[in-house]
């Protein structure tokens, strides 16, 4: 079976793309209204007998088409959408989830939190991401597992913002320090100033002096992005050699897809904070629990306030 997903300003102009392209033996699978434009979900079987055709065609009709409305309602970019609902419908699974777990895993990594713990890090991003809490969380789970750590600051952060740092860490019995004194205890985390995920210079300059500190850049990202901001902000990281990413405020969002955005853009996910309380932690994300969180939270993106 071959899937492929068409978009046009009018559902005549969509059927008419499916047929130019697939045929008249086209199957439409899936039609969703995506702002003032019509997405089209379509298949055509290439070498199905009948009897295979009408029990395997059946099965990957709905996951595609479950896919498709999931996927959508998170707003996920209509090439990224195209890809795991084509993945989704080939894989042969019965359940949406899994099928879409498996396409996921097909888009992209993911890693456990472990990787963020025993070696020297850098967290990178926009003003605002939760860079600063993401460092203390990290921190906090170091000590609690009764192991070495340093904080350091890069950059003059804005105003209050070492403070606040500060503040956070003291509990810890912590301190930020500049992170030019390489002969200290355990790993080195390093808070940085907000960087503009748009100019390539700002980019370079900050990534490299956290390389000079050997430290290994990590992304940080809210949930909520924006999908097609947060891909070309993952695109621009990526470019430059970072290879990890953590989404923040993930009980803040009804609306993923800036975490498919990111596996898109060659990032390897390793993982999500979704509380505000620091000790909780940064929480694994597997391809199956992203699939399960997408298919549960997709009637919650037409929610409004009472």
């Amino acid at each position: 079976m071959r899937l492929r997903v068409f978009e046009a300003a009018t559902a005549q102009e969509a059927l008419e793309a499916v047929r130019r392209v697939l045929g008249p033996d086209a199957a439409i699978l899936a039609t969703t209204r995506v702002g003032d434009r019509v997405r089209v979900t379509a298949a055509v079987d290439l070498d199905a007998t009948p009897a295979e055709d009408i029990l395997a065609g059946a099965g990957s009709e709905r996951v595609a088409s479950e896919v498709d409305a999931c996927l959508a309602a998170h707003r996920v970019l209509p090439d990224q959408l195209g890809r795991l609902v084509e993945e989704a419908a080939g894989s042969g699974l019965a359940e949406s989830e899994a099928a879409l777990a498996h396409a996921l895993a097909a888009l992209g990594g993911f890693a456990r939190p472990d990787v963020l713990h025993g070696g020297s890090l850098a967290v990178v991003g926009p003003p605002g991401a939760g860079k600063t809490t993401l460092i203390v969380r990290l921190a906090a789970a170091a000590r609690l597992a009764g192991r070495e750590v340093r904080v350091a600051v890069d950059g003059d952060l804005q105003a209050g913002a070492r403070e606040r740092l500060a503040a956070l860490l003291r509990p810890l019995g912590l301190q930020a320090s500049d992170g030019k004194d390489r002969d200290g205890d355990g790993p080195l985390l390093v808070d940085t100033v907000g960087t503009n995920p748009f100019d390539a210079r700002e980019l370079a300059a900050v990534l490299e002096r956290v390389r000079g500190r050997g430290c290994t850049p990590i992304l940080v990202l809210p949930a909520c992005t924006d999908a097609a901001e947060a891909f070309d902000a993952g695109c621009n990281f990526a470019a430059l050699g970072v290879r990890r990413a953590v989404v923040t405020g993930l009980d803040r969002t009804r609306r993923l897809g800036s975490l498919v955005s990111l596996l898109a853009a060659g990032l390897v996910l390793c993982g999500a904070t979704a509380s505000p309380f620091l000790d909780r932690g940064v929480l694994p994300l597997t391809p199956a629990g992203l699939a399960r969180m997408l298919l549960r939270r997709k009637d919650r993106t037409r929610e409004r306030p009472a």
